[in-house]
C-alpha cells in the first residue's frame, strides 16, 4: 500500500542544482528540509521506530505549483529530494538511502491548490513488492 505524506514545515525556498548559494545559506536550507521531512513522518506514521519502518520502496516527491504545464527539468530538483530522503531515513524509515531500500523516480510537478510557496511537497512511498509505482506503470 502507497504511504503518502506531506512535507510540513518546510523551508519556502527549493533547492536545485542550478542555485549557487553560499554554503552557509545552501546548510541552513538543506537541514530545514531534512528536518521537516523527519518531523512530517514522526508526524504521519507515529512515533514508535517499529511503526514507522518501510519495505523497500520507491519513492517520488510531488512538488506543488502554480504553472505545472511550464517546462522544468525534474533533475534539477535534486538537492531538495536528496534533503527530504536524508531526513526519511533519520526518522527511521529505511536504515540507509542506498538503492537496496529506497529508489527515487523523478519528481512530478502539480497545479497548487493554494499560493504555491504554501503547499508542502507530498512524499509518495510504494513498496516494491507491489511492482512499479503508477508513475512509471504508464512510462
Amino acid at each position: 500500500m502507497t504511504v503518502s505524506i506531506d512535507i510540513l514545515g518546510a523551508p519556502t525556498r527549493r533547492l536545485t542544482m542550478n542555485d549557487r548559494p553560499h554554503w552557509s545559506t545552501r546548510h541552513r536550507l538543506t537541514k530545514g528540509w531534512r528536518g521537516a521531512a523527519f518531523r512530517s513522518a514522526i508526524a504521519e506514521l507515529g512515533t514508535a521506530p517499529s511503526g514507522r519502518r518501510q519495505p523497500a520502496a520507491w519513492l517520488q516527491v510531488v512538488f506543488h505549483v502554480s504553472d505545472p504545464g511550464r517546462r522544468r527539468d525534474p533533475h534539477n530538483w535534486a538537492p531538495t529530494e536528496k534533503a527530504i530522503v536524508d531526513g526519511l531515513v533519520d526518522a527511521g524509515l529505511w536504515p540507509d538511502d542506498t538503492p537496496e531500500h529506497v529508489l527515487v523516480v523523478p519528481c512530478e510537478f502539480h497545479r497548487a491548490t493554494g499560493p504555491a510557496a504554501m503547499c508542502p511537497p507530498t512524499v509518495h512511498i510504494h513498496p516494491r513488492s507491489e511492482g512499479p509505482p503508477p508513475c512509471l506503470a504508464h512510462a
